[in-house]
């Protein structure tokens, strides 16, 4: 009988990446989450017009540091995503049970 394989893979030499890749896709699944309560908000009229433009420049400003930060550490946007097993991906890039070191079109 073996062992079963271990969920958590560890590669020392992609380790810097791989922390890199998680921490990107945390802050774009935050950023999304905080677009949608946003949107919310608004179609609910709760903000005024001047916190809609507040909250549409730090969006944009968001945007672009994670688009920089993806550029140099080799990252292709449309990537970053963590599999969640047979629920799919928690950014809902990937098909339902894809291993996340197996994600397509991992360095740009």
């Amino acid at each position: 009988m073996t062992a079963p394989e271990p969920h958590l893979r560890i590669d020392p030499e992609t380790a810097e990446a791989d922390m890199m890749r998680l921490v990107l896709t945390l802050a774009d699944f935050l950023k999304e989450t905080l677009e949608r309560q946003a949107l919310r908000r608004m179609e609910r009229g709760a903000v005024d017009d001047e916190q809609i433009a507040a909250m549409s420049e730090a969006f944009e400003k968001m945007d672009q540091k994670i688009a920089q930060l993806c550029a140099e550490a080799g990252l292709k946007r449309d990537t970053l995503d963590i599999a969640l097993g047979p629920f799919g991906s928690l950014m809902g890039r990937m098909a339902p049970g894809t291993p996340s070191d197996e994600a397509p079109g991992d360095q740009a």
